[in-house]
C-alpha cells in the first residue's frame, strides 16, 4: 500500500468518525421526548385531579351554594 492509499484510507476513517460523532451529538441524552413526558405527566395527575375534584365538589356546593340551587342540581347531578 502506497502512501497516496494510505493517506485516503485514512482520510476516509476520519470522516466516517466525523460522521459517527455528528449522529451522537444529535441523539438526546435522555430517551423521552418533551411531549412523552408531558403526556406522562397529564396521564398521572389528571386522575388525581378529578378525584379531588370530586370529593371536594359536592362539599363546596353544599357549604356556598343555596339549598333550593342543591335541590334542583340534584336531580341531575346526586350529592353524597
Amino acid at each position: 500500500m502506497g502512501q497516496e492509499e494510505k493517506k485516503i484510507v485514512l482520510l476516509a476513517s476520519i470522516t466516517a468518525w466525523e460522521a459517527q460523532q455528528k449522529r451522537v451529538k444529535a441523539l438526546p441524552e435522555w430517551p423521552y421526548t418533551v411531549d412523552i413526558k408531558r403526556n406522562l405527566v397529564l396521564s398521572s395527575l389528571l386522575p388525581a385531579v378529578v378525584g379531588f375534584a370530586r370529593g371536594l365538589l359536592p362539599e363546596l356546593l353544599q357549604r356556598f351554594v343555596p339549598p333550593e340551587v342543591l335541590r334542583v342540581l340534584e336531580r341531575w347531578m346526586p350529592l353524597p
